[in-house]
């Protein structure tokens, strides 16, 4: 399976705030956010979450 990578253009400096958010949305879905960042490269950002199967019920 290839990996998609997406390349975002900033528009302008942010608060951090946005990932903050989206670091507690994903820690209460059992996920993880993890990121690195080179200079003059960009970040490399990864969000992973647990595949939750959905229960059935019998009518």
């Amino acid at each position: 399976m290839e990996t998609p990578t997406y390349i975002i253009e900033p528009k302008e400096k942010g608060t951090g705030l946005g990932v903050m958010m989206c670091h507690r949305i994903i820690q209460q879905h059992k996920g993880t956010l993890s990121y690195t960042s080179e200079v003059g490269e960009g970040t490399k950002v990864e969000v992973i979450l647990p595949i939750v199967h959905a229960e059935h019920s019998s009518s």
